[in-house]
């Protein structure tokens, strides 16, 4: 009985020394993407420098200033974008007309909407719920 437990307590011992030899890590790589090989590959952070534009960049520099081929002042502009001029008593009545008759088609069509409501409500019911 001493014997087969010193052999196997020695063959436990050889075989956790042998296991804790340094055995060669093998190193498996992975391919890397074709979107990281193309990043890698054109090592754009060391290529190029970034242009910072600040004032003191804009003030040392020299641009190109076109006019274009429009004279200036007749620019096209719908009546919206077109500044407001000043209100004179003619245009004040004007305004005032123009906001009546605005407010009174908006008026007009929240009427229509609500009939048209009110119709789709009443041809509802009369349909009944099947």
């Amino acid at each position: 009985m001493k014997r087969t437990l010193m052999a196997s307590l020695a063959f436990l011992i050889a075989a956790s020394i042998f296991a804790a030899e340094d055995k060669p890590q093998q190193t498996t790589t992975t391919p890397d993407s074709p979107l990281v090989a193309a990043a890698k590959k054109s090592n754009r952070s060391t290529k190029k420098k970034r242009v910072v534009i600040t004032n003191d960049t804009l003030k040392s520099s020299t641009g190109h200033i076109s006019a274009g081929s429009s004279p200036a002042g007749t620019l096209d502009l719908p009546a919206a974008a077109r500044p407001a001029e000043k209100p004179t008593a003619d245009g004040k009545k004007a305004a005032e007309a123009a906001q009546a008759a605005a407010k009174a088609k908006a008026d007009q069509a929240a009427a229509d909407e609500r009939q048209k409501q009110t119709m789709s409500a009443a041809r509802a019911e009369e349909d009944g719920p099947y």
